[in-house]
């Protein structure tokens, strides 16, 4: 017994001695005891943190012009052109497909877990960004690098991945049958019948001309390239086919799905674009993106059609992303100098146009001043102040006005939509 507590004493101590005189040697043997595989180290990862980002901006081709004719037409004849962008929207918007790139995201995560156990996957769908700044927001996410594998969507989103160095690694499904595609249009019955009518006294409505707003803004004012009309800009492309029907505005642009087929409108001109691919952010390496262009390419048919991509597309041309870039720099062009600033109550130029639409009550303020409020189809309210005696020239009980519809001519609204009609010749009962 004593030996034995003697033998303890100085191996204990030995080992004491040991760890102060040696440098610490890890043990080889501690792997060996543990139950379950070690997961990938960041060096073996061929992503950085074993972390990727799938980004997109939203499902483009799904819901984009969900709402076709959301507005309620007030003007003469309305329920005609209701009736026929409803049919032409609705036979559209069922040929789309459904975009679900979570399940192409859990399906990316489970492949590359297989090799990978600690990587993580993550999709951003810009989901606290309104639907009018995805596009932007999505071009400063590509700027900085923030998506590994980026579903552009849009052609000005795919010329910024080009233009960061992101390399092309699929087409968008169907790019051919559902590309990006644009008409400028006018009334059948119009006087217009070639862009070069839409003149310094036309009006035409446009989309917003911010947010990267391709098909509403992009794509037309380089079509008007050598025109000169006042634009208006509306917030909802749905609204402008009801408009220039109701002849608020001389023309407009929309989606050419909405008035190709419709026997009320004459298209002056269609244009149509391919779709913005999937791109790998340059921070990958050659390795990582080598990896993920074989995982994606091995997906199951419904996974492809339901994030979007081909792996038979082919990418765009050196001339394609040329044509995005002129399209781009033209509407940048016009941004930069401020044509094209108004946002619905006045021209650009600062010219006067025509304004038409429902007269819904008539105030008498005083001797000389009587107040008319008046709808247009767009839903914007508008004021006119006209004298009593000109309204007297109209032959008409001013009753009998109310719910009649007006153009009113050759005005210019101030910054609280109030009109002043001077001259009976402004003013036209339809």
């Amino acid at each position: 017994m004593r030996f034995q507590l003697l033998h303890y004493v100085l191996l204990g101590g030995g080992i004491a001695w040991a760890n102060l005189t040696k440098p610490t040697v890890p043990t080889t043997e501690e792997p060996e005891i543990k139950s379950s595989p070690p997961s990938a180290s960041q060096a073996q990862c061929p992503f950085a943190g074993c972390k990727l980002t799938i980004g997109s901006p939203g499902a483009p081709s799904s819901t984009a012009n969900s709402s076709s004719n959301s507005e309620e037409p007030t003007c003469a004849e309305a329920k005609l052109i209701q009736t026929s962008t409803n049919s032409t929207s609705s036979s559209s918007n069922s040929a789309l497909p459904q975009r679900n790139r979570e399940k192409f995201r859990q399906y990316v995560e489970e492949e590359l877990k297989k090799q990978y156990p600690s990587i993580k996957v993550e999709l951003d769908e810009l989901p606290n960004v309104d639907r009018e700044n995805r596009n932007k927001v999505g071009e400063e996410k590509i700027k900085a690098k923030e998506w590994d594998i980026a579903f552009t969507g849009s052609p000005l989103l795919a010329l910024s991945a080009k233009e960061e160095g992101y390399s092309f690694a699929f087409a968008p499904k169907g790019r051919g049958e559902f590309p990006f595609e644009t008409s400028i249009f006018v009334r059948r019955d119009s006087s217009i019948k070639a862009l070069a009518d839409l003149t310094a006294n036309k009006v035409i409505a446009l989309g917003t001309k911010e947010k990267l707003n391709l098909v509403g803004f992009y794509m037309p004012v380089y079509d008007l390239h050598g025109t000169n009309p006042q634009m208006k800009h509306i917030n909802s492309l749905a609204k402008i086919p009801n408009m220039v029907f109701c002849k608020e505005v001389n023309a407009g642009v929309a989606p050419s799905r909405l008035v190709k087929q419709n026997p009320n409108f004459t298209v002056l001109s269609n244009t149509s674009i391919w779709r913005g691919g999937i791109y790998f952010s340059p921070n990958l390496s050659a390795d990582a993106q080598k990896l993920l262009k074989e995982t994606i390419s091995n997906a199951s048919s419904d996974i492809q059609v339901a994030a979007g991509y081909d792996t038979q597309g082919t990418e765009p041309t050196k001339s394609d992303y040329e044509r995005v870039k002129q399209i781009k720099d033209r509407a940048e062009e016009l941004i930069a100098k401020g044509i094209g600033s108004s946002s619905g109550s006045g021209s650009g130029s600062g010219s006067n146009y025509e304004i038409t639409g429902i007269i819904e009550k008539i105030r008498h303020v005083t001797s000389d001043k009587d107040s008319i409020s008046m709808k247009t189809a767009s839903g914007k309210i508008y004021e006119i102040q006209i004298s009593p005696s000109l309204i007297q020239k109209l032959n008409v009980n001013p009753d009998k006005l109310i719910k009649k519809q007006v153009a009113i001519r050759d005005v210019k609204p101030d910054d609280e939509n109030v009109i002043q009609v001077n001259d009976i010749a402004q003013i036209a009962l339809q």
